[in-house]
């Protein structure tokens, strides 16, 4: 099983705007209040990582809730 990681947050009040930029040396999926960001499976293209290291970047503003949130990532 691969390691994942988890971190929950409250949200006080409507959010206008929320952008996510990720990146992994490996594989990583995320997810978002159960939900999984983006639609790529296994994300971060291969790359020479001793040159540059891609990432990716997602609008999560309808996605982030008032009150509690729970962001996971698993990576691979």
């Amino acid at each position: 099983m691969s390691p994942a990681f988890e971190k929950r947050f409250a949200v006080p009040k409507e959010v206008r705007e929320a952008t996510l930029h990720i990146t992994g040396l490996g594989y990583y999926e995320a997810n978002l209040n159960g939900t999984r960001v983006g639609n790529k499976v296994l994300d971060s293209s291969s790359t020479k990582f001793d040159q540059r290291v891609l990432y990716s970047t997602y609008d999560l503003t309808g996605q982030i809730r008032r009150g509690e949130n729970a962001f996971r990532v698993q990576v691979g």
